[in-house]
């Protein structure tokens, strides 16, 4: 898969529907206060996330975990490595993986509706 601006999300309230969630986050990195939205698309073989965070718009496989929802797609600004989205109701963690080794960037908090 292949990250796309950020822009693209833009169209995300055509997507809209009852196979479509989405959420807003802000996170804290190590440059301060990120925000970060996510959307949920349901299909027939599983849900696969859209995640919008410093001008990239990341696709994102589900990944199988005990407690939450977890997503890996590429990296879009190291190749080579992964990036990994962690849901896990209020709060939730953007991490780079490279080599099956896992590192938090983010640490996030669902915004407000």
């Amino acid at each position: 898969m292949r990250a796309l601006p950020a822009r693209l999300l833009t169209a995300a309230p055509a997507l809209a529907g009852p196979d479509v969630v989405q959420s807003s986050w802000t996170c804290d990195a190590v440059n301060g206060k990120v925000p970060l939205h996510a959307a949920y698309v349901a299909g027939s073989d599983g849900t696969v996330a859209l995640v919008a965070v410093n001008g990239f718009l990341i696709a994102m496989s589900p990944e199988t975990v005990e407690e939450g929802q977890k997503f890996g797609g590429p990296s879009p600004d190291a190749p080579g490595s992964e990036s990994v989205w962690w849901d896990r109701g209020d709060t939730a963690w953007f991490m780079a993986r490279q080599n099956g080794t896992e590192a938090p960037i983010a640490t996030c908090t669902r915004d407000p509706e």
